[in-house]
């Protein structure tokens, strides 16, 4: 087994996707009764984009930056921070649930706080993981941590399921609180600090952080990846947040059915992330990374369709697979392509795509759907994906020749 995933031979890259894994799986649980909890709080689309604006809006600012501070600085430590202050934040969220004492704008502040928290805990994590791994193992370990993620997507929304129902969203919260432990113990136990021998002798800040956006100017094929992420981030993800609408009023069905369709977005997630670890032994990353866009807008464009709860969680689970192949290998690629130093940075970009725009795909979801109905909404974002990869393998053929 650990022969075709090479990168957890090394311990502290293994005690590092054990803690996340299970972390995972308590903000999943998290995640899905935070939808519910939404959605059952207002009854509005309009404000399931809004609070989910609010929870991704700050990546867009804090992502470059954060990468900046990976280069710079010791990410094992900043990673404890932002780990502790998530458990924080998901305690608070429980406590004012299980107390009864929550209100529209207490889920407002805590997206925003969260939103903060990861949007600078996510490029540290994500350029830490590889380092961890050693730079041979990068694509694996890439692979490993979508693997870790997509697992718990698939667990963490179907026991939320259930639970939802037994203990309410105030229970979930606590117990993703509690799952943060697994993840502290971890980077405690840690050996390798992941920050720079002589972070004395860097350059002044902003001068460190200008170099990145220098670098990406000159990497034409780099640019074009990050372009397609931030549109995919944008209109293709919208689904995800409407998702409790499609449960209630699309199929007529309660918390297990959001927690089904959930789960099979994770189910195909996690065959997509278990192919991706092993995409280091492929050559033409640019022909994955073109076919996994397609094959994601037309899944997509089946799910926005159906009508019927079975053959829509069939279609979540193509977008699952298609749409992990599609963004790991963009990161895996991004990070191979570059330098060492820059790693960081270029890290930080990326999430300022994948993650940052997403909140304008939320509002402009929940905008579409309150207008249009979530089904439309949910067609256009996936025609302007399929036609947005068409268009750049025109004016970039030389993409699919891209390698890593």
């Amino acid at each position: 087994m650990l022969g075709l995933f090479p990168a957890l031979k090394i311990r502290d890259y293994r005690l590092f996707w054990i803690g996340w894994l299970i972390s995972q799986l308590g903000s999943w649980m998290q995640n899905v009764a935070w939808g519910w909890l939404v959605f059952d709080l207002t009854g509005s689309a309009w404000w399931l984009g809004v609070i989910a604006f609010c929870g991704s809006i700050p990546s867009l600012f804090l992502s470059p930056f954060s990468g900046a501070l990976a280069d710079r600085m010791h990410k094992r430590r900043l990673l404890l921070a932002t780990q502790a202050v998530f458990m924080v934040l998901a305690f608070l969220l429980a406590g004012l649930v299980l107390g009864r004492l929550l209100r529209l704008w207490h889920l407002v502040t805590i997206a925003l706080l969260n939103g903060i928290t990861f949007g600078i805990d996510a490029p540290v994590r994500q350029s830490y993981a590889p380092t961890l791994a050693g730079k041979e193992n990068l694509m694996n370990a890439i692979g490993l941590n979508s693997m870790a993620f997509n697992t718990a997507r698939v667990l963490g929304p179907a026991i939320a399921g259930v639970l939802l129902v037994k203990i309410g969203p105030g229970g979930c919260f606590l117990i993703n609180g509690v799952s943060f432990l697994a993840v502290l113990i971890a980077l405690a136990n840690i050996r390798s600090e992941g920050g720079p021998e002589a972070a004395e002798m860097a350059p002044p800040f902003w001068s460190h952080f200008g170099q990145g956006f220098r670098y990406l100017s000159r990497q034409v094929d780099m640019l074009f990846l990050l372009i397609m992420v931030a549109i995919v981030s944008i209109f293709g993800n919208q689904y995800n947040t409407l998702l409790p609408v499609f449960a209630q009023k699309i199929f007529r069905g309660g918390p297990r059915a959001l927690g089904l369709l959930t789960s099979s977005v994770g189910c195909g997630a996690v065959i997509g992330a278990l192919a991706a670890t092993q995409f280091y032994r492929l050559p033409g990353k640019g022909r994955i990374i073109a076919g996994a866009c397609l094959a994601f807008s037309a899944a997509l464009l089946v799910f926005s369709s159906l009508g019927n709860l079975f053959h829509a969680c069939l279609a979540l689970a193509v977008v699952g697979v298609s749409i992990v192949s599609f963004n790991t290998t963009n990161n895996a690629l991004i990070q191979t392509l570059s330098e060492e130093s820059l790693r960081g940075r270029m890290v930080g970009l990326y999430m300022l795509a994948a993650v940052g725009l997403g909140p304008f795909g939320a509002l402009l979801g929940g905008a579409f759907a309150t207008v249009w109905g979530a089904q439309m909404a949910v067609r256009v974002g996936a025609v302007v994906c399929g036609g947005s990869i068409l268009l750049a393998l025109v004016l970039r053929p030389a993409l699919l020749k891209v390698r890593g």
